[in-house]
């Protein structure tokens, strides 16, 4: 596993310029990929009497860039869940007990949910948590609708939300 960890780490720190190149050309800079175009004037001769001055080279592109940036992510992703694999197997070696709030068995989504959840305030994580119990999903895209709605509503007419809701 380690031997896979690092040829991964290895194979995404080489992709990792272009990856940045990526960000700042062209996030960064809010543009589309396809305006994007890395060329190289150069001279090739210039005593030759044919010569017109400069050679345009085409280098790179942006969507080019973009699929090396997507690559150069999706190995990130790997390299931190192969990470995450060593450093269970290696605590399970040394007869260490898994760390409690290690959340590795999680997909993106569901951290990305508790993270949301984990950033309301109390008053509206009881609210997420009053709506679990009646099986209703809040999400951050239906939160404030969900809170927008109860506020209107009083208690009585919860089924109302849960049938609105409910997964």
């Amino acid at each position: 596993m380690h031997e896979k960890l690092e040829k991964i780490r290895s194979l995404r720190r080489s992709l990792e310029p272009l990856a940045v190149l990526f960000e700042k050309a062209v996030l960064e800079a809010n543009k589309e990929p396809f305006e994007v175009s890395m060329k190289a004037h150069q001279s090739a001769d210039p005593l030759n009497p044919s010569h017109n001055g400069e050679d345009t080279v085409h280098i790179i592109d942006g969507e080019s860039l973009q699929a090396v940036h997507e690559i150069w992510r999706e190995h990130l992703r790997i390299e931190r869940q192969l990470q995450d694999q060593l450093d269970h197997v290696v605590r399970s070696a040394n007869g260490e007990e898994p760390l409690p709030d290690e959340l590795t068995y999680l997909g993106e989504s569901e951290r990305a949910w508790l993270e949301w959840f984990y950033h309301l305030s109390d008053d509206d994580k009881k609210l997420v948590e009053d709506c679990g119990e009646k099986d209703v999903s809040v999400t951050p895209t239906n939160f404030d609708q969900v809170r927008d709605m109860l506020e209107e509503q009083d208690a009585a007419t919860w089924g109302s939300v849960v049938k609105l809701f409910k997964p």
